[in-house]
């Protein structure tokens, strides 16, 4: 009775580690070093995943309706504090509103963010799923552990968007998984106002001049 004592005071104090508010935007991914929280994370993650991820087995029908999307491959970009990290994400689908049965783009953490965003204020009475936490202590932010946990993150949080019946059918969601880089920069800062590079604000000043010509 003592060991499983532990073993619940142990759960417990994991689960506060990662536990989710209801109008929380992110969770806490454990830092470098908390070897025995990081595994257990991961394992939450991959358990939540297949539950979430749009399911398309060998034995499904044909024909039938399906969104798989992959986070895969992170790359870091960048030095110094303009550095970040890039993540290849893959789509494979055949809903006939995406076009082409496989799609893949380059994103990072802030896209993700911004399709967070976007989401929240068009479906205010849905639940949007957390993002991983954005704040890191420096020196553990390029981590191997800290990177592959973020990656697994945002393949649940971008699968359980999918598998949701009025979220996976978003133009912002549509965008995010087909746009090209310029269009996803343009889409963030027309809609934000944030621009990315000081190329951004030239391009609309340009294009503001162009229409009053």
């Amino acid at each position: 009775r003592s060991q499983e004592k532990i073993r619940k005071r142990e759960s417990s104090s994991f689960s506060s580690q990662v536990a989710l508010s209801p109008r929380s935007r992110s969770f806490a991914v454990p830092q470098r070093g908390d070897e025995a929280s990081q595994g257990k994370l991961a394992v939450m993650i991959s358990a939540e995943r297949s539950q979430s991820q749009s399911p398309r087995s060998p034995g499904a029908a044909a024909g039938a309706p399906f969104l798989s999307i992959c986070v895969t491959d992170p790359v870091k970009m960048g030095t110094g504090v303009q550095s970040y990290i890039s993540y290849r994400v893959i789509t494979k689908t055949n809903l006939p509103e995406f076009e082409g049965a496989e799609k893949i783009v380059i994103r990072r953490y802030s896209d993700f963010e911004w399709l967070h965003d976007r989401l929240a204020e068009k479906y205010k009475g849905i639940f949007i799923p957390p993002l991983p936490e954005k704040n890191a202590v420096e020196k553990f932010r390029f981590s191997k552990e800290f990177i592959e946990l973020r990656r697994q993150a945002l393949d649940l949080f971008i699968n359980r968007l999918a598998s949701h019946p009025e979220l996976k059918q978003s133009e912002d969601l549509r965008t995010f998984l087909q746009a090209d880089e310029e269009k996803m920069d343009r889409a963030r800062s027309y809609e934000t106002g944030i621009f990315k590079k000081p190329g951004d604000f030239i391009q609309m000043f340009k294009g503001c001049t162009v229409k009053g010509q």
